[in-house]
Parts: structure tokens; C-alpha cells; sequence
């Protein structure tokens, strides 16, 4: 792949038109499927003690290909994507584990940090929704039907059915959203796995595609813009004019705690109807949230230039507890908001437009002065939220303090330091203390001199 171009991956949701019997043939295949995945992850889980567990496909293929075929009575197709979608899992959750760290502190205050891995899993993977992941070729297609439109053919337990489709909801990746409006003959997208599901009666085919996309190289940006997410402003931004835009959260967390009402209410309950509506609202406070992401993401791509750089917050392990939030709703809101969402939707969509996205060290970025660059946690009031710096007595917005501090670091990046950080910025310890003790002697210099000029 030439190095002014990158490959983004975009999932796309595909609505069905099933008929009746393709729709038990569906129930059957999902429902056989999930119960097979349970099945091999608890094998996975139990058969090694080694120090890691094998994922990798050829092995997992030598031990449990022919026993998913005949226990299981899959298809050679089905059987092998199984295991790739089992391997896979186990595979996304080793990645997350090992971005995480477990502190201890013993009796005496020495602080220990561990990496996790897989072997922190206390309970194998567990598949309760009935779903089924397809290979593309082998287990799902695009043919043509008579009259030359396009329709999917889907694998099922007992063949091939022909159904029926809908693309709706990207309108920013096909310029035609509705039926089909996608050229499969495109070099462009690369059509992968798709995972088939049921939800609300409907039925759905999410699509794994992946775009080569050019990309634009760092002399080319023109424009910065630090984007600081939180829950007072869903996510502020600064760029390099001075000019700044709040995005305001208060109907999200209006509406997010009229779900959280309704839930604690029916999880009190506890009847089978009440779970029945549990599982309801879950499915609509996800498609809201989902919406208020798409919605500000495009509006951010579509309101600043295609040579723009956008800086978030990597707030990859980032434990909400130890901020010493002041109520336990405010916690459960940072834990449960969909800031990576956010970020996911922002990387794709400003590539389709030439844009840029990085995510810089989080450390201090809500704690340094924009205007002078003193580091001062105090000087951060949650309260009222302002910054007030003590040095130079700059007041700003908290949430603009962190945007300003993220374009800063957008600045440093463009120089060239690929990981920028108010880490390396930082002094610290001994350093800072002479630092300071140097411009304290130069000042008492400085003073003397003064005097004796006078």
C-alpha cells in the first residue's frame, strides 16, 4: 500500500426482507451458532493451562474442526468462521486486557503495576445473543436477481437463501442511502465478515468494509483542533483562529437519567415483563446515544477543513474512580458514556474527508494554564467550571482549557514528536525545584540590580 494511503474500517448496517421460512432458517442458524461458540469458547478456556491461551486459527482448527462438525453438526463453512470469530474475541479482549494495569500496594506503601492478560479471565466468553458471523464468499455474497438489482445470498444450516436489502444510516460513506446504492465493483471498499442478528422482530446484516483512503501528510495540515470530551459539554473544541465551540450534554443527561429512573424501577421488580422492557430501553438509549455521536461528528468533519487535525484524549485504561468524582450518578455517567464511540465515528468519518485524527496522553491536559503553563489541579473548579490560574490569573472555561491544552499537544505532533505529552513538558522533582530556585536567585538578581541602577 502506497504511504499517502491508509485503510479504515467501517461497519455498515444492512436491513433484511426475510420471508417466513428464511426467517426460521435465521433463528435456527443464529441460535445453533451462539450455542456452538459458547461451546468452543469453554473449551478454549478449560483445555490449556499454558501460560497463554492459543488463538491462533490453524492450531484451534487441528483440535476442534471436526468436533464442531460432528457435535455440533455444522457446515464446513460455518465451522471454520466459528473459530476464526471465537479466536478473534479472545484475541480483541488480550488487546484490551494488556492496555490495563492492576496496582498494588503493599503493607509497607510500595506500589507494584502488572500488565493483565488472559489469564485475569475468570469465566470463559459467553454468547447469549443468538447471532452468527458470515465469511464473505463462503458464507454470504452479493448476486444479481432478474431484473439486474442486487439481492444477498446468506448460508444457512440447510443452503443458500436469497434476500432481499436495505442501506440506510451511511450517507456519508455511499451517495445513495437507500436501496442498495453501494457499487460493489468500487477498488475502493473491500467488502469483509458480517455479522447476521436479530433486533426489535427485524433482521440485520452488519458488514465489515475497509476503505483506501488517502492520506494527508503532516505538512499539509493547516488547521488544529483539540476536541476535550466530557459530560457538562459533550465535547468542546479549540482550533488555532481562537475560536471555540461548546457542544452542550444537558438533553443527553436528561435523557440518560430518565432511563436510569426507569431502569432501577424495573430491575426492582424483577418480573419477566419488566425484563422484557429492560431489554427494550437498552436498544433505545444505545440507537440515542449512537445518533448524538453520528450527528456531532459530522458536524465537527463538515464545519472545519479537509486539512484539519483533530487531538482527543487517549482514554484508553482511564479508571473514572480515581478522579475523586463527587457522586456516584456522576461516576456511573462517565463510565457508562460512549466516548469511544465518539472517537470511532470521528476517525472514519474525517478520513472519507481527508482529515486527520491522533490521541495524545491525557496526563494534566485539564490542569495546565493555556496562557502561561503552570500546572495547578487546584486551579480547576468543577464547581463553577473555570480554570483560574494563580500565575497570571487567566480565567477560561475548564472544558476550553482541556481543547486549548489538546491543540498545544496537536502543535507538538506536527513538529514531529509522535507521542506528544505534558509528561516530557513537565519539570518534575529535583528539576523542577532547582528551576525553581534558579528563578527565584535570578529575580533576587534582578531586584539588586534595579536598587543599585536607581
Amino acid at each position: 500500500m502506497p504511504a499517502n494511503e491508509q485503510d479504515v474500517r467501517i461497519a455498515i448496517k444492512v436491513k433484511l426482507y426475510p420471508d417466513q421460512k428464511t426467517i426460521e432458517e435465521f433463528k435456527k442458524l443464529t441460535t445453533a451458532y451462539s450455542e456452538a461458540a459458547t461451546w468452543l469458547s469453554d473449551l478454549m478456556f478449560n483445555d490449556f493451562s499454558s501460560p497463554e491461551m492459543i488463538t491462533d486459527c490453524r492450531t484451534l482448527h487441528d483440535k476442534y474442526y471436526y468436533d464442531i462438525r460432528q457435535k455440533k453438526d455444522m457446515k464446513s463453512q460455518l465451522a471454520e468462521s466459528l473459530i476464526r470469530s471465537v479466536s478473534a474475541k479472545y484475541r480483541a479482549i488480550d488487546t484490551t486486557l494488556k492496555k490495563q494495569h492492576y496496582t498494588y500496594t503493599d503493607t509497607d506503601g510500595n506500589t507494584s503495576r502488572y500488565k493483565k492478560d488472559l489469564n485475569w479471565l475468570q469465566h470463559p466468553v459467553v454468547y447469549r445473543r443468538p447471532q452468527a458471523d458470515l465469511v464473505r464468499g463462503r458464507d454470504w455474497s452479493f448476486v444479481n436477481d432478474k431484473n439486474g438489482g442486487l439481492l444477498l445470498s446468506i448460508a444457512t444450516l440447510t443452503g443458500r437463501t436469497k434476500v432481499r436489502f436495505v442501506v440506510k444510516g451511511s450517507e456519508d460513506i455511499f451517495n445513495d442511502s437507500d436501496m442498495p446504492g453501494l457499487n460493489i465493483e468500487d477498488p475502493k471498499w473491500r467488502f469483509g465478515e458480517a455479522k447476521l442478528l436479530s433486533s426489535g422482530g427485524k433482521w440485520f446484516l452488519h458488514i465489515s468494509i475497509t476503505a483506501k483512503l488517502p492520506v494527508t501528510e503532516n505538512e499539509d495540515i493547516s488547521n488544529i483542533a483539540g476536541l476535550d470530551r466530557g459530560l457538562v459539554n459533550i465535547v468542546t473544541a479549540a482550533d488555532q483562529s481562537g475560536l471555540t465551540a461548546r457542544y452542550s450534554g444537558d438533553d443527553a443527561r436528561k435523557i440518560r437519567a430518565r432511563y436510569n429512573r426507569t431502569r432501577a424501577s424495573l430491575q426492582k421488580k424483577g418480573t419477566r415483563g419488566a425484563k422484557r422492557v429492560l431489554k427494550r430501553l437498552s436498544g433505545r438509549e444505545n440507537g440515542y446515544m449512537n445518533d448524538v455521536n453520528h450527528c456531532l461528528t459530522k458536524a465537527l468533519c463538515e464545519n472545519y477543513p479537509e486539512d484539519t487535525l483533530f487531538v482527543l484524549e487517549d482514554l484508553t485504561g482511564v479508571s473514572f474512580e480515581e478522579r475523586n468524582f463527587h457522586s456516584k450518578e456522576q461516576t456511573n455517567e462517565l463510565r457508562s458514556w460512549a466516548f469511544y464511540d465518539f472517537g470511532e465515528k470521528l476517525k472514519y468519518k474525517a478520513a472519507l474527508r481527508g482529515q486527520q485524527v491522533i490521541e495524545v496522553d491525557a496526563y494534566k491536559t485539564s490542569q495546565r494554564c493555556p496562557h502561561c503553563g503552570r500546572y495547578d489541579k487546584a486551579a480547576r473548579h468543577r464547581d463553577t467550571h473555570e480554570y483560574v490560574c494563580p500565575e497570571c490569573g487567566h480565567i477560561e472555561n475548564d472544558d476550553e482549557v482541556g481543547a486549548l491544552n489538546l491543540m498545544f499537544l496537536g502543535a507538538e505532533y506536527l513538529k514531529g514528536d509522535n507521542t506528544p505529552s505534558f509528561t516530557k513538558m513537565e519539570p518534575s522533582g529535583k528539576k523542577r525545584k532547582a528551576k525553581a530556585a534558579k528563578k527565584n536567585a535570578e529575580n533576587t538578581i534582578a531586584e539588586n540590580a534595579f536598587v543599585l541602577i536607581r
